[in-house]
């Protein structure tokens, strides 16, 4: 098998994708931001960190990976994206993970690392909720190339204090954060013009402008989405259907202005230095 840096070496950005609790559509981002950056020209891969709720292959329909002769791991490769999951592990797959936090960092990491993933522009890493053993073992062992963050939340006010935990995450382990999403943002109407802010309108846009991170947009509710991902097809949204036309802009819009943050390093220009001498005390804004 090949070692671990050498199936990392031809990665040339790793995107690091958090937030602070479950339910806020992170795994969706994820697999749509994949979508937009391979129709931007990009070689892109998912990574499903999530090893006690894998997400990734029920959304995508990627069934299983590949292991060669000589132990090498193949990711799945599903409309040119390639996509390895805890959950497509034997045994993982339809069985749930009772593990604890060591053991649980040790297969994501033997998965990440063990993974043949080739030449890629983007890895995306789809990570568990929360502040835990995994996104910690990811931060310490992943050096080159460096991984950066993108913070998803919801409107609501106890997902953006949750992400606002997550931005602290980041910034204790040393991890540039390089955008930040509010998805779910409002609901927008057949019938109407105005968008219906169900959740709070700009708590996602406070939270990135308290900090200086570059915030790349809003999403609002899909509908479609229920559908499409109960059959593993996000990637295959019905052309005519307009939840689609709404989900491309959308989508289209955060993943060229996080591409953009990731390769020109805007968390540098954004003030994310001076986080390490506010982020002890209550109000982050002082």
């Amino acid at each position: 098998m090949q070692h671990a840096a050498d199936n990392l070496a031809d990665v040339s950005h790793i995107l690091l994708v958090a937030s602070g609790k479950g339910g806020t559509g992170k795994s969706t981002t994820v697999a749509r931001l994949a979508y937009h950056f391979n129709a931007m020209g990009q070689q892109v891969g998912i990574f499903d960190a999530d090893v006690l709720g894998p997400s990734i292959p029920h959304l995508t329909g990627a069934k299983e990976l590949t292991v060669e002769d000589e132990g090498t791991i193949l990711p799945a490769v599903v409309t040119d994206i390639k996509v390895a999951s805890c959950g497509m592990i034997a045994g993982l797959d339809t069985q749930p993970a009772i593990l604890r936090g060591p053991m649980a960092s040790r297969i994501v990491m033997e998965l990440l690392e063990g993974v043949c993933w080739g030449n890629l522009d983007v890895l995306l890493v789809d990570l568990p909720p929360g502040s835990g053993d995994i996104p910690l073992s990811i931060a310490q062992r992943l050096s080159s190339p460096t991984p950066k963050a993108c913070i998803v939340t919801t409107p609501q006010s106890l997902a953006v204090d949750e992400a606002d935990k997550a931005i602290a995450m980041c910034h204790t382990l040393e991890i540039p954060v390089v955008g930040l999403v509010e998805n779910m943002s409002y609901f927008q109407p057949p019938d109407s013009h105005e968008p219906c802010y169900i959740f709070g309108c700009d708590r996602g846009k406070a939270l990135a402008d308290r900090y200086g991170i570059p915030f790349c947009g809003q999403v609002p509710i899909i509908p479609i989405y229920d559908e499409y991902t109960a059959q593993g097809k996000i990637w295959n949204l019905p052309a005519n259907h307009p939840d689609t036309r709404i989900s491309h802009e959308a989508h289209e819009r955060v993943a060229r202005k996080l591409l953009r943050s990731m390769e020109n390093g805007e968390c540098e220009e954004h003030g994310l230095g001076s986080f390490r001498l506010q982020w002890h005390s209550s109000n982050p804004s002082k």
